[in-house]
């Protein structure tokens, strides 16, 4: 599991649209699994970057932009 074994060209449309359109609020509900962000540096990267976690809810993660 990771970047690499996206489709193909998936990971620059990813940040294309975040960049034209940033969400709000990004809920991580991974927990431990193997597609968690910790595992995606480029998902990791954006979410420091530009997020701040607010709270967990159930063990999914809310964060929402920092603006």
């Amino acid at each position: 599991m990771g970047e690499k074994y996206g489709v193909d060209g998936a990971w620059p449309v990813f940040r294309t649209e975040l960049a034209d359109r940033p969400a709000a609020l990004v809920v991580g509900d991974s927990r431990g699994k193997p597609f968690a962000p910790d595992r995606l540096p480029t998902l990791r990267r954006f979410l420091a970057s530009q997020y701040e976690r607010s709270a967990v809810v159930d063990g999914a993660v809310l964060c929402v932009r920092a603006d």
